[in-house]
């Protein structure tokens, strides 16, 4: 877990610890908009190893041309 959790802090740009505390309330980092967001906020991609797409669903909408709702 140690070495997922510095690659993904190193490549966020924050800290082990700022990601860990995140990732315990139920948040995870959107690599588009660069922000945290509920887990809820995104999709499920069975190939990655934490199950979940690396962009919310916003993000993932608005780059694919799709209206997005406030």
């Amino acid at each position: 877990m140690g070495g997922r959790l510095m690659h993904r802090a190193e490549r966020a740009g924050f800290s082990m610890l700022e990601i860990s505390d995140h990732e315990k309330d139920g948040r995870l980092f959107c690599y588009r908009c660069q922000t945290f967001h509920p887990a809820t906020e995104f999709g499920e991609d069975n190939r990655r190893w934490d199950r979940t797409t690396g962009s919310c669903r916003r993000s993932l909408n608005a780059a694919k041309g799709r209206k997005v709702v406030e």
